[in-house]
């Protein structure tokens, strides 16, 4: 039997909710097409200011979580990974969004 790690792709989507000070963005992300027989266990959410250093890293043992406190009028990266029994996978395809306009 081979071992494989899931592999989480596209599909990441944001909702985001605009605050006095800052903004939050609500994250749903699908499931990985193929798990080869072994669920995910827990999810990797990265998010980073565009172009700059990591804002977070959250862990989440659902398909959604959540970033807040995020400058308004900031362009953000996020992708997420995925656990199993073998451990992780590699990062899926970044999304780019704008928090909350100013």
């Amino acid at each position: 039997m081979m071992w494989r790690r899931v592999h989480v792709g596209a599909g990441v989507q944001v909702e985001m909710f605009d605050y006095s000070e800052s903004c939050s963005a609500a994250l749903k992300w699908d499931l990985p097409a193929e798990d080869h027989g072994m669920a995910a266990s827990e999810y990797e959410v990265e998010t980073r200011v565009y172009g700059g250093p990591i804002h977070s890293v959250r862990s989440s043992k659902r398909t959604m979580g959540a970033v807040d406190h995020l400058p308004k009028a900031t362009r953000f990266l996020v992708r997420v990974r995925a656990r199993n029994q073998v451990g992780w996978s590699e990062y899926g395809e970044a999304l780019s969004f704008w928090s909350c306009s100013t």
